[in-house]
């Protein structure tokens, strides 16, 4: 495993995360407190109409797909169940 990863075992699969935040002006990175947790952005849906070149959405202004409110509930409480998420 690289020095800037770590592991986080969700719904019994291990899966890799990064384990320092990023710097600014060439800096070197700083490494997370252990253990590594995870910052979550949900996303409700894929529409914006603001059209920011940067956004993950941009360019989705057509689709209008909501999240399966289910299993949105199933993921927070995993992630909630082994402490991923500050």
């Amino acid at each position: 495993m690289d020095m800037l990863e770590s592991e986080l075992t969700v719904f019994g699969k291990t899966v890799k995360v990064k384990s320092y935040t990023c710097s600014r002006n060439g800096n070197p990175y700083a490494e997370k407190k252990k253990p590594v947790r995870l910052q979550l952005s949900i996303l409700p849906t894929y529409y914006c109409g603001a059209h920011c070149p940067f956004c993950v959405v941009a360019g989705m202004t057509e689709r209008k797909d909501y999240p399966d409110i289910g299993k949105l509930e199933k993921v927070l409480l995993e992630m909630k169940r082994v402490d991923a998420v500050r």
